[in-house]
């Protein structure tokens, strides 16, 4: 029995269809940036940034993040689930991840207006922050405390080193 490409293009595209309904989303601001009403926004050293949730209505912010440098902000609306029929009926979900995550599950939960009456507003900051070291950085040479100044330290001078000074 042979299976023809055309059933495999079916296939991949019924697949593809159906993640949304499972819950999987990309997070990945370069593919499918707003897919299901998905949003991330990256938060680099050139351009730090603001992401303020209007409520249009009202004009009140009612969710608002500076988001740290090396991190992205990822959030999705759903249209259902808020704590009130009227003035909230969607839910945010929402997550702060390092810059680059394409894929995760966005655990914090807000009550949110509806599609219609709210606003994305972004907003940068003064460039010039830095995201931290990791804590498994390699420590750089010439560090106070690295191994190789410390075996330096330790061996005292070459036997074979000719003075330069009197």
């Amino acid at each position: 029995m042979t299976v023809r490409p055309a059933t495999f293009a079916i296939l991949g595209a019924a697949l593809f269809a159906t993640l949304p309904l499972t819950g999987c989303y990309t997070n990945s601001p370069t593919l499918f940036e707003t897919a299901n009403d998905t949003y991330t926004y990256e938060s680099i050293a050139s351009r730090p940034i603001n992401v303020d949730l209007v409520d249009t209505r009202d004009g009140t912010i009612f969710f608002s993040m500076k988001v740290p440098v090396g991190k992205q902000l990822s959030f999705n609306f759903q249209e259902t689930g808020g704590d009130d029929p009227v003035y909230r009926p969607s839910r945010m979900t929402w997550a702060v991840m390092e810059n680059g995550t394409a894929f995760g599950s966005l655990s914090n939960v807000l009550s949110a207006p509806p599609r219609h009456a709210r606003r994305i507003d972004l907003s940068f900051r003064k460039p010039g922050e830095y995201a931290p070291e990791p804590v498994q950085a390699p420590m750089r040479p010439q560090q106070p405390g690295t191994p190789e100044e410390t075996a330096v330290q330790s061996t005292g001078p070459t036997p074979n080193a000719k003075r330069l000074y009197n």
